[in-house]
């Protein structure tokens, strides 16, 4: 509330856009009135401000000071504990291990961090699943003949013994085939 600058009353606004002092009966302008209490409330918070800052700084200069003598405190009636001489072998098998940990507790971060970067490297990732799909159909494809050959094999063995008088408990079977073309036949 506005104070008069001669008696020290509090002044009254009037509906004519002016202050008048309940005491004394002088007016004032709204303008001047309201800058000078703004200023002064202005110079009271800067005040107020700076004391609350030395306030802070004492506080931490404080707080940081009994600190270090705890620290100190610590390390004087702290024993140390044998550190592990590990072979980095051991290190890398220690860490796969709090690897496979983190991640069985954490499965819903590991996705979102899946996507996160299949979001930034997408093209990468796109390209070398084409890569791997091409290679792995190749190996398909190899193992798929292989498969049929040997079952083209299998199936002309069978036709061979079916044909030839031979019996399958003497030792003439043996020159007639190869071993690995035997062990086709135990599968059937």
């Amino acid at each position: 509330m506005p104070i008069c600058q001669k008696c020290g009353y509090e002044l009254v606004l009037l509906s004519r856009g002016k202050y008048k002092c309940a005491l004394c009966s002088r007016l004032y302008p709204q303008r001047d009135v309201e800058t000078k209490t703004f200023r002064e409330w202005n110079i009271r918070q800067r005040e107020n401000d700076i004391y609350n800052l030395k306030l802070e700084k004492i506080q931490k200069e404080r707080i940081l000071t009994e600190n270090r003598i705890l620290k100190g405190f610590r390390l004087l009636l702290k024993q140390k504990k044998p550190r592990l001489r590990l072979s980095p072998e051991e290190r890398r098998a220690r860490l796969l291990e709090r690897k496979r940990n983190w991640a069985s507790r954490n499965p819903e971060k590991i996705r979102a961090m899946g996507s996160k970067y299949l979001e930034c490297h997408r093209e990468e990732v796109y390209d070398y699943m084409k890569k791997w799909r091409i290679l792995k159909q190749y190996e398909s494809r190899l193992k798929q003949r292989l498969t049929f050959w040997r079952g083209k094999q299998r199936d002309l063995t069978l036709q061979l013994i079916k044909n030839e008088s031979y019996k399958l408990s003497t030792k003439e079977i043996e020159k007639l085939l190869p071993t690995w073309a035997l062990t086709q036949l135990l599968f059937l």
